[in-house]
C-alpha cells in the first residue's frame, strides 16, 4: 500500500542493515532534545547524541549510530536481524 511505501522511502538498504540519514545543524545536536528516527515497525525511536559523537559531527560533518538488531531479518533465519545505522549529517 502507499502508506508503507511513504514509511520505507527514508530508509536505505545495505544488505541486511538499513540506513537512515539525518541532517541536523549543530546547534540541534547540542541542544540534544533528540532525533526521531522512525523504525521498520513503524514506530519512533529517539537517539541522542554523546558528547564524542557531537565532537565527530562536528570534525567530520558527519556521524553514524548504530542500533544492533533494528534492520532486516536474515533471509533464512527470521530470529536475527541486521542493524539501523543512523547517518547524521551536519547541516550548516
Amino acid at each position: 500500500n502507499s502508506t508503507s511505501r511513504e514509511h520505507f522511502k527514508h530508509f536505505k538498504r545495505d544488505g541486511i542493515h538499513i540506513v537512515y540519514t539525518v541532517r541536523l545543524s549543530l546547534k540541534e545536536a547540542i541542544d540534544n532534545s533528540g532525533i526521531q528516527v522512525p523504525t521498520l515497525e513503524d514506530r519512533s525511536l529517539t537517539v541522542q547524541l554523546d558528547r564524542q559523537q557531537i565532537i565527530e559531527l562536528y570534525a567530520n560533518t558527519e556521524v553514524f549510530i548504530r542500533k544492533v538488531g533494528l534492520g532486516l531479518p536474515i533471509p533464512n533465519n527470521v530470529l536475527i536481524r541486521g542493524d539501523l545505522i543512523i547517518r547524521c549529517q551536519l547541516r550548516s
